[in-house]
């Protein structure tokens, strides 16, 4: 009866161990769980940027749904970095810069020189040309606001208007 008493004090104990293991590790991944989406999202969004670029010149429908597929998988990463308050979303209103222009391109490896391996993406505005969607890390977004800002000027090209 002692030895039974014994073995069942053990196997309790055991398992009072395993369940604070598992509380443990459960509390550790609820305090850490913003840390581990942006990490998971991060990767989620490399990965996706990584495959479309397998396929930069695609020849073939098959490919061309493939490029589709891993831009609507970079577009949920992405938004749920936003969702998260990982990465900032802003529309900037330019006199004349716009967003695929040799000055946005200037301003973009400005931002590169300045955060390098760092993801910012850049795009045109929804009511036109002169709207230039930026998605970056919330840090950043200052820093890219300069030089939008910087590089907001007249051309110095008497051809252009």
């Amino acid at each position: 009866m002692k030895k039974l008493l014994t073995d069942l004090a053990r196997v309790l104990s055991m398992q009072f161990v395993v369940l604070l293991l598992i509380i443990g590790l459960f509390s550790l991944g609820y305090y850490f769980r913003k840390d581990i989406q942006i990490s998971y999202h991060k990767w989620g969004q490399e990965s996706a940027l990584k495959s479309m670029m397998k396929y930069r010149s695609p020849t073939t429908r098959k490919e061309m749904d493939r490029i589709e597929k891993y831009s609507r998988k970079l577009q949920r990463h992405e938004k749920a970095l936003i969702e998260i308050g990982y990465l900032s979303e802003r529309i900037f209103e330019t006199k004349y810069l716009v967003a695929f222009s040799p000055e946005m391109r200037k301003a973009s490896e400005e931002f590169m020189g300045r955060h390098p391996y760092r993801l910012c993406s850049i795009g045109g505005g929804v009511t036109g040309d002169h709207e230039i969607r930026i998605i970056c890390p919330i840090d950043m977004m200052p820093s890219m606001a300069e030089l939008i800002k910087k590089y907001d000027v007249p051309s110095d090209d008497p051809n252009d208007e």
